[in-house]
């Protein structure tokens, strides 16, 4: 009847106390020690189950912030498909200018970079998710990240329901739906909310990306120095 053998043990000890020495009505005793037990036993399953939500709850978390420097990849030009050694190749050649070629092979390694983090994130999200999570960090890099060294510090890219709807082009039951994206990311701590400052279109919520998670800032920075080359080249 019970689940832990010591409650039970417990009882009969007790019991056997009571026979010996005190006259008190067995039955009165026997219901308030069952009751105690089992408050007991319940009591322990739901520590148990807090330990348990606890564990997973991180693990799930932490999942999204892996070490992407051991994804294996090969750095390629996206137009003309030139493995990285050939264009370091033609670097070292007179018949064309080393800074054309290295702008090549930069442009190629972020492009690579950023792939490598699509692909990564897409063992954890669905394409809408993936979709939305994009939105959000070009939110940030539309806000104007201030370049601080290796790493963009990163500002605003609070963006409402509708907004990122239309940015991420998804569909409207992906954000308001029962179980929407936003839900799960906020469960998982991707995104943070904050109140609206403008309550146009009945907007009461804003979102961004969780900028203290590693996945975040490099996705972010990937996305932006790829930006930024793209129109210094233009």
């Amino acid at each position: 009847m019970f689940l832990f053998p010591s409650s039970a043990l417990l009882i009969d000890l007790t019991l056997i106390w009571r026979k010996r020495y005190v006259s008190i009505p067995l039955a009165k005793v026997r219901g308030t020690l069952l009751q105690l037990g089992l408050l007991t036993e319940i009591l322990l399953l739901v520590v148990l189950a807090l330990i348990g939500g606890a564990i997973s709850s991180y693990l799930v978390i932490n999942r999204y912030e892996g070490n992407l420097v051991d994804i294996p990849h090969a750095i390629v030009a996206e137009d003309n498909f030139i493995t990285t050694q050939e264009l370091e190749e033609l670097r070292e050649s007179k018949d064309y200018e080393s800074e054309v070629v290295q702008k090549i092979i930069d442009y190629a390694s972020q492009r690579s970079e950023l792939q490598d983090i699509h692909k990564y994130l897409s063992t954890y999200l669905l394409p809408v998710e993936l979709a939305i999570f994009r939105a959000l960090a070009e939110a940030m890099i539309e806000d104007g990240p201030v370049n601080l060294g290796k790493e963009p510090y990163l500002l605003g890219g609070w963006r409402n329901k509708n907004q990122l709807m239309e940015l991420a082009n998804v569909p409207k039951k992906a954000l308001y739906g029962r179980n929407n994206v936003i839900k799960r990311f906020l469960t998982l701590g991707i995104v943070k909310r904050r109140t609206s400052t403008s309550k146009w279109g009945r907007q009461k919520y804003q979102y961004s990306l969780n900028k203290g998670l590693d996945i975040v800032k490099k996705y972010v920075n990937t996305l932006w120095e790829l930006k930024k080359k793209t129109n210094t080249d233009k």
